[in-house]
């Protein structure tokens, strides 16, 4: 199957390749690796992959840093996505309360 399609084969091997980076050792073996891995990229062509690069590229302290501390920032992200829920829900349950401790009217 590789034989006969080599783009995916090439992509096949740089999605490989690219899981290396979360085993790297340390920061600087990892920036190392980052920069080969994009040049390849490049030098393949794939679009979709060159997409990939320039989100990592905005990406690419956070990525350095998770690599190093092995921290994401989904603890945070989670607690401001709970908190805006919360909100949400209170100004939802407080306008209902508005409107259902209003007295009926005749017509209901």
């Amino acid at each position: 199957m590789i034989d006969l399609y080599p783009t995916l084969g090439q992509a096949y091997r740089l999605k490989e390749l690219f899981n290396d980076l979360w085993s790297m050792p340390d920061k600087v073996s990892a920036e190392a690796f980052l920069k080969q891995w994009c040049e390849e990229v490049e030098k393949s062509k794939i679009s979709a992959f060159m997409k990939f690069v320039k989100t990592v590229r905005s990406h690419w302290s956070g990525i350095l840093h998770f690599v190093e501390t092995k921290i994401t920032n989904g603890a945070p992200c989670y607690l401001t996505k709970f908190r805006d829920s919360c909100r949400r829900n209170s100004f939802t349950y407080a306008a209902n309360r508005r409107c259902s401790s209003r007295p009926a009217s005749a017509t209901d």
